[in-house]
């Protein structure tokens, strides 16, 4: 199984030949195969492309239900034990439906979790620096350091070249 975020979930709304995939308790399934249901202007479309847990303990699909909350919500905060039971009636559907597939699981987007976790490594060096300066005045060369995360999660360090020249009008994008 895969994962993927909730802006990669909004994409698969059935439109310009995506698939219709909805999530329910973080669990992402096609259910492509049932596009009389979940296409476009069909009864149970607002489920597609997003997570909306709550909707099916409640039943509410547009506005908001009786705690004030969205209904299309993937928050279970509030629902009575009728309704959660209701949520995994559902989910038990999607999972034993011989035409529905299990894609994989919703995750937060990793991009917030790199700068993060970057952030908290430059505090921690700085705090190990000991002049709580980062980076360390005392360099071997005076060449300024700049750290660049690559994809492979490997810190590189790219030396400022002082003689380089960059030509007028290129962009250079990152």
């Amino acid at each position: 199984s895969m994962t993927g975020t909730r802006e990669e979930l909004e994409e698969m709304d059935g439109f310009d030949g995506a698939p219709l995939y909805l999530s329910i308790r973080g669990r992402v399934y096609d259910v492509s195969a049932g596009e009389k249901f979940y296409g476009e202007g069909k009864e149970y479309h607002d489920w597609v492309g997003t997570d909306a847990s709550r909707s099916f303990g409640t039943g509410c699909r547009g506005g908001t239900d009786r705690t004030g909350m969205d209904c299309l919500s993937e928050s279970l905060d509030g629902l009575t034990e009728k309704e959660l039971k209701e949520v995994d009636r559902w989910l038990e559907l999607y999972e034993t439906h011989d035409k529905y597939t299990f894609i994989g699981h919703l995750v937060d987007d990793p991009v917030n979790d790199i700068l993060e976790h970057i952030e908290e490594e430059d505090a921690a060096l700085a705090e190990a620096d000991g002049d709580g300066e980062f980076p360390s005045d005392d360099a071997t060369d005076d060449a300024e350091e700049e750290r660049v995360v690559q994809p492979g999660g490997e810190t590189a360090v790219v030396e400022d070249d002082a003689d380089r020249v960059e030509s007028e009008g290129e962009t250079v994008e990152i």
